[in-house]
């Protein structure tokens, strides 16, 4: 090492002005040189923080993507059993409807039978017995003239 200093030094200066300015240089120097280095590692870890971003970005993006993508595979599961279960309701109110209707035409017809044979046996009691039968319709048309007159 030599003891030349590498800055232009002023002869006019005393080695204690002369030290002082080394050491004022030298400060400079190193102050600088932190200045540099913090600015360099201020940009790594800006890069960094960046970087990390981003990949929380595609991370987040892609769970985005997978929460939708379950989303509508359990809607459209739960689309298929609702109609599956629609359909199996409207089968069974289908059936009944049919097992109703069989039961009321079934009684409709012998209700019907039913209102001739009770027509065909009043007949049969008239002409067996006339002169019964035009007493008691006097009778009960008289009783039903009594009770509408009150």
């Amino acid at each position: 090492m030599s003891n030349v200093p590498p800055y232009p030094t002023d002869p006019s200066l005393t080695p204690r002005d002369s030290h002082n300015q080394d050491f004022t240089h030298t400060a400079a120097r190193s102050a600088q040189e932190l200045k540099d280095e913090a600015k360099t590692s201020a940009q790594d870890i800006a890069q960094t923080t960046r970087d990390e971003a981003d990949r929380l970005k595609r991370e987040v993006t892609h769970a985005a993507q997978t929460v939708r993508q379950e989303a509508a595979q359990k809607a459209s599961e739960f689309k298929s059993e609702v109609s599956e279960k629609a359909d199996v309701f409207r089968q069974a109110a289908a059936e009944t409807a049919t097992r109703v209707r069989e039961s009321a035409s079934q009684r409709l017809q012998e209700t019907g039978e039913r209102a001739k044979e009770l027509h065909a046996t009043g007949e049969n009691y008239v002409r067996q017995n006339p002169t019964q039968a035009l007493l008691g319709a006097v009778g009960v048309g008289f009783l039903l003239g009594l009770m509408l007159r009150r």
